[in-house]
């Protein structure tokens, strides 16, 4: 289904989609077509389910998007660093990002294993273990 399509069956939901067919501009991720494969109504349960799914099959393009967005802007970046801690040719998602608490940032698993993070979370701190 094209973005359109989804946002006129789904008014006002976070969605849990794959990418079924995808191609880069520009860095620009371009989603030709995707599958819903759920909907919530927070965008909690939505990230859990994220999680849950992309830990079993790491290799499916998943997102997760809310349908108020009229227009998916999705920039891949070559090199994405946290604090000292950098891969290259990661994609993130970037955009507006209205979880219903405030936020930076969303940084996921598989990124803080690559770079071989640490997390401090009594203190609220990562750090670079591979140093």
């Amino acid at each position: 289904m094209h973005w359109q399509t989804i946002r006129n069956q789904y008014p006002q939901r976070w969605l849990l989609v794959e990418a079924m067919e995808a191609h880069t501009e520009f860095n620009h991720r371009m989603l030709d077509q995707l599958a819903v494969i759920d909907a919530f109504e927070d965008s909690r349960a939505a990230l859990q389910s994220y999680r849950h799914l992309h830990r079993q099959a790491p290799q499916r393009e998943l997102y997760v998007l809310h349908t108020s967005r009229e227009e998916l802007d999705i920039t891949e970046l070559h090199w994405f660093g946290v604090r000292g801690m950098e891969c290259k040719d990661f994609a993130v998602q970037i955009g507006d990002m209205d979880y219903g608490f405030p936020l930076d940032g969303i940084v996921g698993m598989d990124f803080l294993t690559q770079v071989g993070a640490q997390l401090d979370l009594a203190n609220m701190k990562i750090f670079n273990t591979t140093r």
